[in-house]
């Protein structure tokens, strides 16, 4: 994997939940400043998390770069924007919603596939 820039905001900040099944998925800040799971295509997503901490533990989280996601459904081509989804996985985008990255390989679903971080707050 190359270069990447890891979110780290006095000594990262604290997972939410339980993200330890859950490493290389899509993240956003909770109400509560903490770092959950994005649920939804529509959510806003501030990177992906690189390790597995338990509620309460520091999330590493990266937001730019090329790194690792989850797949959520099967990513058929190179250079297929994607979107957060259900679980924090990444899937195919469609139009309306935040684009999170760029496939730099095909995936089959559920599987761990490598994309450039391309996170766009605005809806598109």
């Amino acid at each position: 994997m190359s270069a990447s820039q890891v979110l780290d905001l006095g000594g990262g900040i604290a997972a939410g939940a339980d993200l330890s099944a859950v490493q290389y998925a899509a993240v956003k800040l909770s109400a509560a400043g903490t770092i959950v799971v994005c649920a939804a295509a529509t959510d806003i997503c501030i990177g992906f998390v690189q390790n597995a901490p338990a509620s309460g533990q520091p999330a590493s989280v990266v937001h730019s770069g090329r790194g690792f996601a989850r797949a959520g459904g099967a990513i058929a081509a190179v250079g297929t924007r994607l979107m957060a989804a259900a679980a924090g996985e990444v899937v195919d985008w469609t139009t309306g919603n935040p684009i999170v990255g760029i496939s730099l390989a095909v995936a089959a679903d559920n599987s761990i596939t490598e994309i450039l971080y391309l996170l766009t707050p605005d809806v598109i």
